[in-house]
């Protein structure tokens, strides 16, 4: 039991300081590359650009000025209800893939280059959000990796032989 308090303790330490420092300095740098993604999308909207080219930089520019201060809402529960709303609705739908596809295919490879690495910028958000919670998963990772291990072992002991048993396993007296 007290084992178990000393791991409940050190495991919400760890959540403390990794929600409360180590998360937020992680978002500022995050942030800042945003900045600096959107200044260098900027330099490309002086240049001639098309009009799908045009398009596209708005886009992007949008993505990433929504989400300059939606950082910390950056999470996989958030993402997962965005894609069912991508799934349940059609006009949202047809509107972000209209939108992908202008993207996808705009001639100026900067507005493209910009547009992967801010999403890469979102992805480590999205990474850093769920960190705090990868100390509560670990152990649960253990044991369901250990389960098979004791169901075989379980078996292994209930077939030892009495003998080679009281040797590992002395009966209590």
């Amino acid at each position: 039991m007290k084992t178990l308090i000393i791991i409940g303790f050190v495991i919400a330490t760890w959540h403390f300081i990794y929600e409360g420092i180590i998360a937020p300095s992680i978002r500022l740098h995050l942030r800042n590359e945003l900045f600096k993604l959107r200044d260098e999308l900027r330099a490309e909207k002086n240049k001639d650009l098309t009009a799908e080219d045009e398009a596209a930089f708005w886009f992007v520019h949008d993505g990433i000025n929504n989400f300059l201060n939606r950082l910390s809402g950056l999470t996989i529960e958030r993402s997962r209800r965005l894609y069912h709303e991508y799934i349940n609705d059609q006009e949202a739908r047809t509107t972000l893939d209209n939108h992908m596809q202008k993207v996808m295919s705009v001639e100026n490879s900067a507005i493209r280059s910009v547009f992967d690495r801010t999403n890469h910028v979102i992805h480590k958000a999205m990474l850093t959000n769920a960190g705090g919670w990868f100390i509560y998963i670990i152990p649960l990772a253990i044991v369901m990796a250990l389960a098979g291990s004791i169901a075989r072992a379980a078996k292994g002991m209930l077939l030892t032989p009495t003998a080679a048993l009281e040797k590992l396993i002395p009966t209590h007296k």
